[in-house]
């Protein structure tokens, strides 16, 4: 049974656990209802939810509160009829107060390199716990290290309850990146949805992202927009970076000082955040995709920060 109607089954289930209890506690149920209900449990379990993850092993779904109150209003009432259906059918379990949420790529541990370990929250030990000594110049220190390193680190996480945990260089970890999506602001920030009703193209047609059919050039990737504002804040005083954050994602860095750095993303219109020691604790968006009128923008939002951030 593929993407069934889950009414019949509920309908069914419901049957077959009131016919167990007319018989008493301790009552069993037929072979023939067991195999039945592990049916119907499994029909229902299979269902377009779990086709809905296809092969993943996400455990959540999580989605932009700033992107669902862009939808159409008909579509906000469905979705929360939904999200309060769903909230009513579980009322008898303990929940969760709050989840903590984080814009972030995966990546595998190996291929991480040094700089983005301690982002993702893993430490490399090379030297099977020992420490060199202190009083040790930089030739000893050198000499030190390679007698004592091994052939392959040991890495290990830090996980949610703070608890510190080895793990191999297979394992994925989430490196984490600015949120491209602007905060709800109280449900004022609205993004426009691109609902595409047009039929796909003929057989052989190719999409080539050149616009709409009018000559003008294909937009410019993330890569080439981060690398063309870095260019234009380098060009103005400011000392910006481009750099890859991971699955082809791409953002503009300008580090304030020891802790802060000022990250700017180009998805859909500039975004910026404010981090501290790799955590978010501001952000906004600037609406528009002009490299001139970002890159001023960045400046200023920079003397501004300069009154409230200092080293």
């Amino acid at each position: 049974m593929s993407n069934p109607d889950l009414a019949p089954l509920v309908h069914r289930l419901t049957e077959i656990a009131a016919a167990t209890e007319q018989h008493g506690p301790g009552s069993t149920l037929s072979p023939a209802d067991a195999r039945e209900l592990l049916q119907l449990c499994t029909a229902a379990t299979n269902g377009p939810v779990h086709q809905y993850f296809s092969a993943t092993n996400s455990n959540y779904v999580v989605r932009h509160r700033t992107l669902m109150q862009s939808m159409t209003l008909e579509w906000q009432e469905r979705m929360v009829t939904c999200l309060q259906e769903l909230d009513n059918a579980y009322t008898h379990l303990t929940m969760p107060k709050a989840f903590k949420v984080t814009a972030a790529t995966e990546h595998t541990v190996g291929d991480l390199t040094d700089t983005q370990l301690p982002a993702a929250g893993v430490t490399v030990d090379w030297y099977a716990g020992e420490t060199p000594p202190e009083d040790l110049d930089l030739t000893e220190l050198g000499e030190w290290q390679a007698e004592h390193a091994r052939a392959t680190p040991v890495y290990y996480r830090t996980d949610e309850l703070r608890e510190i945990r080895e793990i191999d260089e297979h394992t994925k970890v989430l490196l984490p990146l600015p949120d491209p999506v602007p905060a709800y602001d109280q449900g004022r920030t609205y993004l426009p949805p691109h609902i595409d009703d047009a039929s796909p193209g003929e057989p052989g047609e190719t999409d080539t992202g050149a616009g709409d059919g009018t000559g003008e050039a294909a937009e410019a990737t993330e890569e080439e927009q981060c690398d063309a504002l870095a260019q234009q804040l380098v060009e103005i005083g400011v000392p910006a970076k481009s750099w890859n954050t991971g699955s082809q994602c791409y953002a503009v860095y300008v580090q304030l000082n020891a802790t802060d750095n000022l990250v700017m993303t180009p998805w859909p219109d500039w975004c910026w955040a404010l981090e501290r020691d790799n955590t978010q604790v501001y952000t906004g968006h600037w609406g528009t995709r002009d490299m001139r009128v970002v890159a001023g923008r960045v400046k200023a939002l920079i003397t501004g920060l300069g009154t409230i951030i200092t080293d």
